[in-house]
Formats: C-alpha cells, structure tokens, sequence
C-alpha cells in the first residue's frame, strides 16, 4: 500500500512520517536548515502481516505544490494531516482538492500537536475536518510524545491487509519521480507502478524528451521494491530500477515514462473526462499527469465534461490515467479528470459520433467500453483499443472471448471488431456499388478495386473494407477481374472494333516487355483506329488493366511488376541505385528508364537521394494476388 501526506505547511508531516517509520524524508540539506519539505521524501513501514507501506512525504508550502502534485499520483491512501492548533488552512483545503481530482477516495487524518493545542482548538480542527471529510477517521497524534501514534499505525497495518490486492495486469507503466547515479550500479529510476509487472532481465522503453516517440530500448539489471531487493515489482509499489542502455541520467526528467515494449504509443492530444471550472472553451492550462507537469491546451468538447488537452510533447498515456490542470501560472486549480483516448483525433472532434464514443470510453472498465461501442455499431480498431486500454494480449484475448457474435476483420496486419450486422450492410454495399458499375458501364470489366474504399469510406476503415472484399471473393459472390471485381456470369459488352483494339493492344505490349512503346508507335503499329486505340486505353486504365507509366506509355501491371523484380534485385541490400545503373541493367533508352524511374517515385516505391534512388518500405510489401493487383503499384 502506498500512503501520502497532505496538508498545510510546518503542521508535522514529516515528523509524523518520521514517528511512523523511523525514516527522516527530510533529504536534502536545505530542508533540514530550513525544517521544512521541498521536495518527495519516501520511507516504508513493515505491517505485522508481513506487507509493506510505502509512505511519501510531500511539501506543504504552495510554491512546491507541483512537486505534490506529483507524489500524489497512484496512491493508495491520503493520509491528511491538521495541526491541532491551527486547523484547517488553505492548503489543506488545495490538497484535498488535488486528492480529489486524482481520484484518491480513501483518507485518513491525523490532527497533530494535541500537546500544544487546546481542547477549544482541537475541537474546533475536528469539527472544521468533519465538514470537508465526513466519513475519514481522525487520530489525535502527538509527534513529540508519541500519543496516538500506536492507534494511527494500528490502522495503518489494517488498510495495508484489507486492501484489494494489485495482481499486475496490464502492462508494465511507471511516471519517474527520481533518478539518480548509485556507484558501482549505475543508472536508477524510481517511482510508483502504475501498473503491470516488471522482472529482472525485462527489455523496456524509456521515453525521454531525447529519445521521441519511439523511446529507448533499457534492460532491468536489478530492482529494490519498498526498498529491498526483489526479482519483481508489481502494480501500486514503490520500485527502483538499475537500468543498463543508451541513455544518461541528463536526459532524464521527473515525469518520464518507463513502459513495456507494447504499450501505447506517445500521443500529442487526448480527450478526457474532466471536472472543474473553466472559464473559456479553449485555454492555455499547467498539466499533471504521472509525476510530469508540463504545459497544455485545453478545448471543451461539449457541456458534459468532455475535453481534449494539446501537449507540447507526446507522452505515452493510456485509458483511465488520472490528471490534474493549473491556470497556466499555476496560482489555482481547475479541475482533473481521468483519460478516455490517448490518441485524439484533431479533425471532427465535436462531432455527435465522435462523442458518442466517449459517452462509450467513459464507462468504468475496458470491457464495458467496448460492450457500449460494439452496441453503437461502431467499427474498432483492437490493437488500438488494447494498447490504449494498456491490456496485455492475453488479457486482450481473455476480454475477447467473453462477446458473442463479433466479427474480426484482419486484413494486412490490421485487426477491427464489428457487429455481424455492420458486416452485412459492408457486404451488401460492396455488393450493390459493382451491381451499379455493371448497369453504368456494361463495356468495363467490373468496379475498379481503388474505388471501393471511397464507395463505402462511410461504413468503414479500407482495411474492413479489404477484409470483406476478400469474403464476398471467397464465398465467389463477386469475382476479380485484373483490377476489378465483378459478379460471376458478367461478360462486358464492348463495341468489336474497340474489343479487337483492345486484344492488339495487350498483345503488343506484352510482346514488348519492359520496353513499352510510345502512343505515337503504338498508332504506327497496329492495325486500328486512332479513335478506338485510345477508347481502349483509357477503359483499360481505369479498369486497371493497365498501368499509366507517363503521359505517353501505358503498359500492362505485370510488367511493372517484372521492373519493380529487377530494380530490387539491382538495388540489393543497400536498397539504392543510380539513373545511370537502372539503364544499364534493364537494357533502356535514358528517356524511358526515366519515365519508369518517375513513375515509381510517384507511386511512392522510390525517392529521390541526391542522384540516387532509394526504394521505400511500401516497395517491400507484397500485394494481395486475389485483387489482380499482383506487382501493381
């Protein structure tokens, strides 16, 4: 269990700790000549039951509330402390509200100097406490004398037992709130687990302001947790780690996220459920999220707590973190809220189906989220739904399991759950747009397949879209054409000259190889109408039985393709290759081993270096043969 202090300045927080552990957090000199906190001090006290409470020492004074803030986050306990004397103060009154908006439900308070107050005082403090926390006990406590320690500590000991057990789900997560050089070990971070679990030997990623969005890569060395070795650490502990990997203790900063490999990626706006007062519907705001305070912008989706908050820098956040905004000097506080999306969209944000789906995401766990969404009919993008939900795959899978009915659409990597009535109405879209193509354009071979996403974009993502092609193709509702898909019995009706245009046509080019002909020899060469020549060019192209290389060649796809094998096989490991080199080895004219070269480029299968040419990643991919579209850029 993870408990905190809270309350006003010099009311004893850290001579309570003190009384409690044994352990002075005061750390750092200035603290101890100045007798009061300045920064997170941390001690642990072993329960009679064999657990462990790790206590966080916070300041008191509001110039340090930033650093607070940042120890408030994932705890178990608030453990707010009054002095008798005193009572209740304004900062009291501003880190009640911060355990609030962090979502911290269970308090406890311990009233402190009873040896110097008077009973009228201490009677006061309580009745001043039970307005603000009603349902929290309160422990008279001496810091000095020891009363009241034994009973508070009793308590203590029976939270720490009664607490619900954290069993690591979810994926590794821990927000930095130190990091230091230990001799002979090394790099250490610490900082409370938000969950998951973390080994001896586990491969993370620690993301840094360096490091970007991708992180960089640290292997666990060693780990203390509540300061003491141990081979793991899970969910709501206190963990040190000895990292070993590429980065220095100066790229580190408080807030960092140290994650496992397949967490979420960083995310440079989220929409969030939120309370608290704003006065404009977009405003410059201080953000705490994890230990990291940062700068924000924050837009009001609706009246219903809805929000969108834009950072400076992507952070990896996942469903259901907590936060808390400042004005943007950070003299007040505004409110707080808990994460829906980690990866907002920036256009369509107030759209009524946008919203819809954070009514969905705002529910209480990952699985009533995704109920609520698969009830709206929504299409779900899973690996983005687990990751941001921070479910590791079996936990992904488990979920899975427990919804009837549910339609997965893979298709090239991707993964999305929809209802099987969506599925339906996909199917029976795709169906009617090639009906339609076939009543519109009975001299075509069928719908082109690079229409298709944009007939049904409405229904779905393309690759939903894809994977319900691929059904219809399977079940031989529809059947491929080259390019196209087509019902089974349909023949396209084309006027005889332009059908023999086009059998010359491929003939021709097919004989030709990669030494496409110009439209200008082309019309030398065969035995037809300027007129029906280019009619059945263009059919062709749009049907995507032929490739437009330039203004002035048109060539079958499986020559592309056959160029597309020989430039690869040129460019080898390096993946690059000169003007001079691919006229060489195809055996070309300049002119037209540049029109190919450019053609590529305009697919985006190459880019220009310098005088070279590299070939991108997409060039590497193969392409779906059940389209016709094998080679085909």
């Amino acid at each position: 269990m993870i408990v905190a202090t809270a309350g006003h300045v010099d009311h004893g927080k850290t001579s309570l700790v003190k009384a409690l552990t044994g352990v002075n957090t005061a750390r750092l000199e200035e603290e101890r000549r100045r007798g009061m906190t300045i920064d997170l001090g941390y001690a642990y006290r072993p329960t009679p039951a064999g657990e462990a409470i790790g206590f966080i020492d916070v300041p008191g004074h509001r110039r340090f509330l930033h650093n607070m803030i940042a120890g408030i986050s994932g705890i178990d306990l608030g453990l707010v402390v009054v002095d008798a004397g005193e009572g209740v103060k304004p900062q009291t009154r501003e880190h009640l509200q911060v355990l609030h908006h962090l979502g911290v439900t269970q308090t406890l308070i311990a009233l402190t100097k009873i040896d110097r107050a008077e009973p009228a005082q201490r009677d006061a403090a309580r009745r001043a406490i039970a307005e603000l926390l009603p349902d929290s006990p309160v422990f008279p406590v001496s810091n000095i004398s020891g009363e009241g320690i034994g009973a508070l500590a009793a308590c203590l000991d029976r939270q720490a037992t009664q607490a619900p057990a954290r069993r690591g789900e979810g994926l590794f997560r821990l927000s930095l709130d130190r990091r230091f050089l230990l001799k002979g070990a090394g790099l250490v971070v610490a900082g409370t687990i938000a969950a998951g679990r973390v080994r001896v030997g586990d491969s993370l990623r620690l993301f840094t302001a360096r490091a970007g969005d991708r992180g960089v890569p640290v292997r666990v060395r060693g780990l203390h947790v509540h300061n003491r070795p141990a081979e793991s650490g899970l969910a709501g502990q206190r963990c040190a780690l000895n990292l070993a990997g590429d980065v220095d203790l100066e790229d580190i900063e408080r807030g960092d996220w140290l994650c496992a490999a397949d967490t979420v990626a960083p995310g440079l706006r989220f929409d969030a459920l939120g309370a608290g007062q704003l006065g404009l519907r977009q405003q410059r705001v201080r953000l705490h999220v994890g230990a990291k305070r940062m700068a924000a912008q924050v837009l009001q989706l609706d009246d219903e707590g809805h929000w969108q908050l834009l950072l400076p820098r992507a952070l990896p956040l996942a469903w259901g973190d907590r936060f808390l905004i400042q004005d943007e000097g950070g003299d007040r506080i505004l409110g707080g809220g808990r994460v829906l999306a980690p990866h907002a969209p920036r256009r369509g944000r107030r759209r009524p189906e946008r919203l819809r789906q954070l009514h969905a995401l705002g529910l209480p766990t990952p699985g009533e989220c995704l109920a609520q969404a698969l009830r709206d009919d929504d299409v779900i993008d899973w690996p983005a739904f687990r990751r941001a939900a921070n479910l590791t795959g079996a936990e992904g899978e488990a979920l899975l399991a427990g919804f009837d009915g549910l339609v997965q659409a893979r298709q090239a990597g991707a993964h999305y759950l929809l209802t099987s009535n969506r599925w339906t109405r996909i199917r029976e879209r795709l169906l009617g747009a090639v009906q339609t193509r076939h009543r519109t354009s009975p001299a075509a071979e069928g719908l082109p397949l690079r229409d298709l996403p944009r007939l049904a974009a409405d229904l779905a993502p393309p690759p939903v879209l894809d994977a319900a092609l691929q059904d219809l193709l399977a079940d031989r509702v529809l059947v491929p054409r080259g390019a196209a898909v087509a019902e089974p019995g349909f023949q396209p009706r084309r006027p005889p000259a332009q059908e023999q245009a086009w059998r010359l046509l491929r003939e021709c080019l097919a004989q030709g190889g990669s030494r496409i002909p110009l439209f200008s020899e082309m019309e030398k060469a065969l035995p037809v109408s300027r007129k029906d020549l280019f009619a059945a060019i263009n059919l062709a192209v749009h049907d995507g039985r032929l490739q437009r290389v330039s203004r002035r060649r048109v060539t079958l796809p499986e020559v592309i393709g056959e160029l597309r094998r020989q430039l690869l096989t040129l460019a080898g490991s390096g993946g690059r290759f000169s003007v001079i080199e691919a006229k060489t080895h195809l055996g070309l004219g300049r002119d037209l081993t540049i029109e190919i070269l450019e053609y590529f480029d305009a697919a985006r299968f190459t880019r220009r270096v310098g005088n070279a040419r590299q070939f991108t990643a997409a060039a590497l991919l193969p392409v779906t043969a059940a389209h016709g579209q094998e080679d085909k850029p």
